[in-house]
């Protein structure tokens, strides 16, 4: 555990959580999992969470696109309900309206519709092999 403790002796375990003024203790996120737009750490599951709100999404998982000048962009990839007929502008219209002004969080990687987010063994997402595939994408567009 020794190469987790800093010298003031806080453990860093990789995730993002806070406190609340009762002292409750809540883990959000993973720092590895974070989007981190020109210096400031965003968090995907809070993107993934609105795009799930809208009732033709039926899976949403956001990753980081690497961009030259802003570290990275949000990127979104999107499975969306039988029958469905909402559109990719519709959906990042609708981060842009929850993200209320915050420039960070609007989806400036795009907006990816897929049949199905690759899992690993376990049933997590694979976010390296979406990260991967987004890659591959922008560069067959160059």
């Amino acid at each position: 555990m020794e190469e987790f403790v800093d010298k003031e002796g806080w453990i860093h375990t990789g995730d993002v959580g806070h406190y609340d003024a009762d002292g409750n203790f809540y883990v959000v996120d993973r720092v590895k999992e974070l989007v981190k737009y020109r210096g400031v750490h965003v968090s995907p599951s809070e993107l993934e969470a609105w795009l799930l709100g809208h009732p033709q999404v039926s899976e949403a998982v956001v990753v980081g696109l690497p961009h030259d000048e802003d570290q990275e962009h949000p990127a979104a990839f999107v499975v969306l309900a039988q029958g469905a007929t909402v559109t990719t502008d519709e959906l990042k219209q609708l981060v842009k309206e929850k993200a209320r002004g915050s420039e960070e969080k609007l989806l400036h990687g795009g907006v990816f519709l897929v049949d199905s987010i690759p899992r690993m063994a376990t049933g997590k997402v694979s976010r390296g092999q979406l990260r991967q595939s987004l890659l591959e994408r922008i560069k067959g567009r160059a």
